[in-house]
């Protein structure tokens, strides 16, 4: 006689399959950090360009502090996803991720504002930098790190087979 098995319900003492979403929020932490580290790192890159000349977050020409400004915040959220990985700590994971939203809308809007507003104002002479489109980029995935990095937790456990989870 063969037995049913309900394949919702693992066999006792095994692990269920770990979901997608599970996955993506125990990475959320270290992506965040390299996304921190990309970001401040696409700051090198030029910020704009026009007959050859390209300007620089850093260089006399760009806006005064901005690039400071964006390369604190940037490594602050790689810390931070740092910090929520090894730590494992809910306040950790809150913080973190209501940094990565912050940095993340912040540098949506400087890269891709930015974008516009250099395409409105060149006529076509001027033309937005490598930096500029990086940071919107790694902008929205800091975004989505944050969202991951505040939705909550599902416990991990085992399910003996009619029983609640161990």
């Amino acid at each position: 006689m063969t037995q049913s098995h309900d394949p919702a319900v693992p066999e006792a003492g095994t692990l269920p399959e770990t979901s997608t979403l599970t996955k993506a929020q125990h990475y959320a932490g270290p992506a965040l950090a390299v996304l921190g580290v990309l970001s401040a790192l696409s700051l090198f890159l030029p910020l704009a360009k026009a007959f050859g000349y390209s300007v620089g977050w850093f260089s006399s020409d760009a806006p005064e502090g901005e690039g400071a400004l964006l390369m604190v915040c940037f490594l602050l959220a790689a810390a931070a996803g740092l910090a929520a990985h090894f730590l494992r700590k809910t306040w950790v994971r809150i913080v973190a991720g209501l940094l990565a939203l912050l940095v993340g809308i912040f540098a949506v809007m400087d890269g891709f504002g930015n974008i516009a507003r250099i395409q409105e104002a060149g006529s076509g002479i001027v033309e937005p930098g490598a930096s500029l489109f990086l940071i919107g980029l790694f902008g929205l995935l800091m975004l989505v790190a944050g969202v991951l990095l505040l939705l909550p937790q599902r416990r991990r456990g085992v399910r003996t087979a009619g029983g609640p989870i161990a």
